[in-house]
């Protein structure tokens, strides 16, 4: 028997997927590629990101508990301010801004809903 997987995980995942590809082009945007500076934390977080969006995928409800803690992770390791990389780079503000907002759009999808549909 297939298992139907709740549609708010699907949209999650697919909003992780697209915040991962987010991460991926503030790589380039802030020239870490053509000066080979990648800092290791920033492969552990875009595959901490791939490898939650497809568990969330599957539909594994516990990872609903534990996205906040995906979610923190690269704020608090890289301690990323965006005011900073604003004046870095407007453009690569303007996407970590961006990913930042749909990183919350992520956690109202999988907390806020899961516990309307609990009280229903």
């Amino acid at each position: 028997m297939i298992n139907r997987i709740p549609e708010k995980f699907s949209k999650a995942s697919n909003l992780i997927f697209f915040v991962t590809l987010l991460k991926i082009v503030n790589i380039i945007i802030l020239d870490y590629i053509p000066s080979h500076k990648i800092p290791l934390e920033m492969y552990g977080i875009v595959a901490l990101f791939i490898v939650s969006g497809f568990v969330i995928r599957r539909g594994f409800k516990w990872m609903i508990y534990l996205m906040p803690l995906v979610m923190l992770f690269p704020w608090v390791l890289l301690q990323t301010n965006i005011f900073h990389v604003f004046k870095l780079n407007p453009l690569a503000g303007i996407v970590t801004g961006a990913q930042f907002f749909l990183q919350v759009i992520i956690m109202e999808i999988l907390l806020i809903s899961s516990k309307s549909t609990e009280n229903s």
